[in-house]
């Protein structure tokens, strides 16, 4: 896997200074790909960046298909919005596994962590940041009822959510 997240990878770890057009062109990890409190230091940062947010607009329009979701499901993907459809639930958690950060319909602190690294290894307060999000949700963002559909797109994307707010940190592109 070549990113991270949060949103935190843990897609949802910083505040984009990038706002998306259309669903393809932002995300979360929604997150951990731009913030406004970063500007690009070096051409290695952008080349990470670049190279994330290419792969984030491919797994949008392929976890469009694969997740059945319609284009306003798609839209949470640009938002710091919690899922509120089965469509949001399960696009999100598609993008989610294909960033790295679910793996085994579980949170991934490991992937969670290389793509924070990948995106923020050159910022080191921000890195911070996403490692203390990364850490709290892997508490947080826990499979409970293996009953609900997708419930990682809606637990991960709820923890950064709540706990990003609190550090001024959320994942986007």
């Amino acid at each position: 896997m070549k990113s991270f997240i949060v949103c935190i990878a843990v897609s949802y770890l910083l505040v984009a200074n990038i706002k998306a057009d259309e669903a393809t062109s932002s995300s979360d990890a929604e997150s951990l790909i731009t913030s406004t409190t970063l500007s690009p230091a070096s051409n290695e940062t952008d080349a990470a960046r670049s190279a994330i947010k290419e792969q984030l607009a491919k797994l949008t329009e392929s976890c469009k298909t694969s997740s059945q979701a319609n284009s306003d499901d798609a839209k949470i993907i640009g938002t710091e919005s919690v899922p509120k459809t089965e469509g949001e639930k399960c696009f999100l958690q598609c993008v989610y596994t294909g960033l790295g950060i679910v793996k085994n319909d579980q949170f991934s602190v490991e992937g969670a962590r290389l793509l924070a690294q990948k995106r923020f290894g050159a910022f080191p307060e921000e890195l911070e940041k996403a490692n203390q999000l990364i850490e709290t949700c892997s508490k947080e963002a826990v499979k409970k009822d293996s009953k609900d559909k997708c419930p990682m797109g809606f637990l991960i994307r709820q923890c950064f959510v709540k706990n990003g707010q609190k550090i001024n940190f959320f994942p986007k592109a």
